[in-house]
Formats: structure tokens, sequence, C-alpha cells
């Protein structure tokens, strides 16, 4: 399993290969890290993000618990966390 936190490559890189990993399309990872597809793709194209470790860590959560597994505890912690 990567460790995308400690993953020197860009962040486009990273997404690219997770979605490999998965056999998932752009809009799949999206929808599994709750962004936009035009958001999601919008990182990828930039390859750099101010403060890009909370999609790391989310990828690391995501590949740990199994992406079936982790819809309900990102969709709870999202909402614990949301700003408003």
């Amino acid at each position: 399993m990567t460790n995308w936190e400690t993953d020197r490559r860009d962040i486009g890189e990273c997404l690219s290969s997770w979605e490999r990993q998965y056999g998932w399309s752009e809009e799949d990872a999206a929808l599994e890290l709750r962004l936009t597809k035009q958001t999601y793709r919008r990182i990828k194209i930039e390859q750099h993000l101010v403060g890009e470790g909370w999609l790391r860590r989310m990828m690391c959560l995501i590949d740990k618990v199994g992406p079936e597994d982790v819809s309900e505890d990102v969709e709870r912690w999202l909402n614990a966390h949301a700003c408003s």
C-alpha cells in the first residue's frame, strides 16, 4: 500500500496512480473524495495544492479502510468537521 502522505510525486501523479489502483475513473475517485469532478480535475491538472495534506491523508484512510466501507465513516467525519 502506498503512503500518499510521504509520496514525493506531485498530487496529480498520485491521484492518477490511486485511480489505477482501484480501477476508477476520475469521476469515481472524485465521488469517493466528495469532490466535484471539475474540482478533482483542476487539482490533477494544476498538480499543486497549497495544503494538499488533507487530500493525501484521505487517500491513505480510504486505502486502509477500503472504498466500500469508508463512505459512511468519511461522511460522518466530514459532517462533524464541516465549516459553517
